[in-house]
């Protein structure tokens, strides 16, 4: 197709002036459209006049790619086909990797499908047209028993050049120059393979088509046309990698953004679950009646309790057996605190401490309180499992309805992101169990506890699925108000119902109930260990 010079008096083509001006489109190449139209308006026209058979005029009257799709499904079921496999000359050859021939068109018309979708989002008009045109070329080609090697290579060799086209689709943006361009670059492409089309249907069913082949082939026309084919698919492919270029490293930076954005909306995001939790946890507090209660209190009492404790073994030291670093290593070889130390199963470890029959009246605490102490500090420090302390120190300590709640809200507290958004209906459940226990009063002691021990249960279903053991510590439960409750609570609630492993150590004095008085029968790893806190003669000095 040829390039005219500028002239005074261009022919516009049919595009809009918009189209015109956004993709930069010279005078020369208004011209060069104009002239596209004009020779595919003709060529139409000449294809009315011709003695087309039915194969040939259903090939051009394809509009769109549905249509293209359909002719040659409709081809691929004709057996009578002039399609066949004794054809295998020229054209044929590189449809030899399909089964049949329609299955090369179709693909070969797929892979062009790209340009058609460009050129008609240009507002190009009619696309439909060209595409009748390159569908009728195939076919024609198609029926030919013997094709110039010319023709059959041209058109093998826009076809290698096609994939750089899907490349572009993958990539567009349509927001910049380069883009643009591209598109352009795109449109005259596309009419010199249409144009090129036309000539070599010309050359197949023109009555005189040896004649019109010299004039085709022997001026070099057809090398000129196809060159500039080659031509311009290459510069298309070489404009898509620049894109793609562009565009890895406009998503690298864009993704360094999102990175930074995504990091902050975390971040954020955290701090709302953990409000919410925090909530959570402070309205079952206040439910509880412990509104009060903190971690930081709780540790610092524990501290408080500690000194207390110090300060009597102080008294006491070099007079009578204290429970020292060497009596508590003692203590942690024995059999029993061995078997229930395993994190492979449950168990409850109680230790009777008898104080000194001389210390009966002047001894405030347990001389085996410091043992609970120092396992509840080694648990927090160098194995932070989730645990909970709680002493028997005071009147104001010794209900259960006190100790179990204050237990349950420190295990709560280990298990704050569970009763957020993830809480898997654990929060809604655990405050049916919570509101029951609360709307009992004291009055109601069976019922209250049998509410008390459900509510536990349900703290515990939370932990389902952990790894670590949960350890409770309970100090002087001698002064426990209420011994059997406590117990059917800690080993038949907990324990028992719990699929976690839970270890529950017991510090407790002379008037505590023997493992016989709770009735719990056969039970494993439940231990009992009685020390008596002995006088020292001269020798332990």
């Amino acid at each position: 197709m040829s390039h005219p010079e500028k002239s005074s008096k261009p022919i516009l083509p049919s595009i809009d002036t918009e189209i015109i001006k956004k993709y930069n489109i010279t005078e020369v190449e208004c011209n060069t459209l104009s002239e596209f139209e004009v020779k595919q308006d003709k060529f139409q026209q000449w294809l009315t006049a011709q003695k087309l058979d039915s194969v040939e005029t259903n090939a051009l009257s394809c509009r769109t790619f549905e249509d293209v799709a359909t002719f040659w499904s409709d081809m691929s079921k004709n057996t009578e086909s002039d399609f066949n496999i004794s054809h295998q000359s020229g054209w044929k050859l590189w449809t030899k990797k399909y089964q049949n021939f329609s299955e090369g068109a179709s693909s070969f018309m797929r892979d062009l499908k790209p340009i058609f979708d460009i050129v008609t989002g240009m507002g190009v008009p009619y696309v439909g047209l060209a595409i009748g045109i390159i569908n009728g070329l195939i076919t024609f080609a198609g029926k030919k028993n013997t094709m110039e090697n010319q023709i059959s290579s041209a058109i093998e060799g826009i076809k290698d050049r096609l994939p750089g086209l899907k490349m572009y689709q993958a990539i567009y943006t349509g927001n910049n120059e380069l883009e643009t361009d591209l598109q352009k670059k795109i449109l005259f492409a596309y009419l010199a393979f249409v144009d090129l089309s036309m000539d070599i249907i010309k050359y197949f069913i023109q009555p005189g088509y040896r004649r019109w082949g010299i004039a085709l082939f022997k001026s070099g026309k057809f090398t000129t046309m196809t060159s500039n084919i080659y031509s311009s698919l290459s510069d298309i492919r070489l404009r898509c990698e620049e894109l793609i270029g562009l565009r890895i490293d406009t998503l690298v930076r864009g993704m360094d953004v999102l990175k930074t954005h995504n990091e902050v909306l975390l971040a954020r995001l955290d701090e709302l679950q953990q409000d919410q939790t925090t909530a959570h946890v402070l309205e079952i507090q206040d439910v509880l009646d412990l509104a009060s209660w903190t971690p930081e209190d709780h540790h610092k009492k524990l501290a408080e309790y500690k000194s207390r404790l110090l300060y009597e073994q102080h008294e006491e030291l070099g007079i009578y057996q204290q429970m020292t670093g060497h009596e508590m290593e003692k203590l942690r070889g024995t059999d029993a605190f061995v078997d229930w130390a395993r994190p492979s199963s449950s168990g409850v470890l109680i230790l009777r401490g008898i104080n000194n029959e001389n210390l009966n009246e002047s001894k405030i605490h347990n001389w085996l309180s410091p043992f609970a102490l120092d396992i509840a500090d080694w648990i927090h420090k160098r194995n932070p499992s989730p645990n909970a302390v709680y002493i028997f120190d005071s009147a104001d300590h010794a209900s259960i309805f006190k100790a179990i709640p204050t237990v349950l809200l420190q295990l709560l507290w280990f298990q704050r992101p569970k009763l957020g958004s993830k809480s898997k209906g654990h929060y809604e459940a655990l405050m049916a169990a919570l509101h029951q226990y609360a709307s009992l009063p004291l009055s109601q002691g069976d019922g209250k506890v049998q509410a008390l021990g459900s509510l536990a249960a349900q703290v515990f279903h939370i932990y389902e699925g952990e790894k670590q053991p949960v350890y409770i510590i309970l100090d002087r439960v001698d002064q426990c108000s209420d011994h059997y409750e406590l117990m059917n609570i800690l080993v038949n609630r907990m324990m028992r119902e719990s699929t976690s492993f839970i270890k529950i150590l017991l510090v407790a004095g002379t008037n505590w109930p023997t493992l016989e008085y709770f009735g719990f029968g056969s039970l494993e790893h439940v231990h009992e260990v009685t020390l008596r806190q002995d006088f020292l003669d001269y020798n332990d000095y």
